[in-house]
């Protein structure tokens, strides 16, 4: 048997003995959401007397608004773990760092007031400046399909490569111990292949183009509320993180239980 073929079989046992994770898979759709709806850019719902959340920090002497990226109806996503009812928003600067690391907010609306209307919401709204244009990840307004999926540990986690490398190394007799240098065949046509990593997700594994932020905030925040990658539409660019990145918003799945979303994490990165 070729060292490929040894390569699947060992990533395979791996990830069957390391199980898996529930999540929800978002896609992209060029339907029209209205304010309460599900939606990536556009107009968010806000309630009659809430005005859009400010920027930690001020410019001119005037605290800027922090640009709306996107908003869940969260009896969509049917995932243990998250609330069945609410309307959960993330909002981000709109600036050349996307607002890293603080300077974003995450609400969280029980219920919804079904008499608000677009206008009413948009004229909250003050126009995007030359920045905005420029750095804003979100192009232009997009509804969101779900799907609920079982996801595999990624292949580029700890946990997998210290395992798959064990089963690897025992089938061959080498040593290998790190899976950076292995062949081009086995780290591209067999681990990356098998990775679930890559999406807009809501739970499930992350994806990193640089590296884990939990790792040093003690993965007391661990758990994906969010991620938000790069996305291609027959038009262009939809969503674009710098070059090529994704995001993150992360919370203790314990405070997400309670709908306590005043303590997230939030990171993003590119290549």
């Amino acid at each position: 048997m070729d060292d490929v073929k040894i390569a699947e079989e060992c990533a395979k046992r791996a990830l069957d003995e390391l199980g898996k994770t529930e999540a929800v898979r978002l896609t992209l759709n060029d339907e029209k959401p209205d304010i309460f709806s599900s939606k990536f850019g556009g107009t968010p719902y806000l309630p009659h007397d809430s005005m859009p959340p400010l920027s930690k920090y001020q410019y001119n002497d005037e605290a800027a608004q922090l640009r709306f990226l996107a908003q869940i109806d969260l009896s969509q996503v049917k995932h243990p773990d998250f609330p069945d009812t609410g309307l959960l928003q993330f909002w981000i600067a709109g600036d050349d760092c996307w607002g890293l690391p603080d300077n974003f907010k995450v609400l969280y609306y029980e219920t919804i007031a079904p008499t608000v209307t677009e206008d009413e919401v948009r004229a909250k709204l003050t126009p995007f400046t030359p920045m905005d244009e420029e750095f804003f990840p979100v192009h232009g307004e997009y509804g969101i399909t779900f799907e609920k999926v079982m996801e595999s540990c990624p292949t580029n986690s700890r946990e997998f490569i210290q395992l798959f490398l064990k089963y690897y190394n025992e089938a061959t007799g080498e040593k290998w111990e790190d899976t950076w240098n292995m062949p081009s065949d086995i780290r591209y046509d067999v681990l990356e292949k098998l990775n679930s990593i890559y999406g807009h997700k809501m739970g499930g594994s992350a994806d990193f183009c640089q590296g884990d932020p939990r790792y040093d905030d003690g993965y007391k925040r661990d758990f994906q509320l969010l991620q938000v990658s790069k996305d291609f539409g027959s038009d262009g660019e939809r969503i674009m993180w710098g070059d090529a990145g994704v995001a993150h918003f992360f919370i203790d799945k314990d405070k997400l239980r309670n709908k306590d979303f005043s303590d997230i994490l939030y990171y993003a990165d590119c290549c």
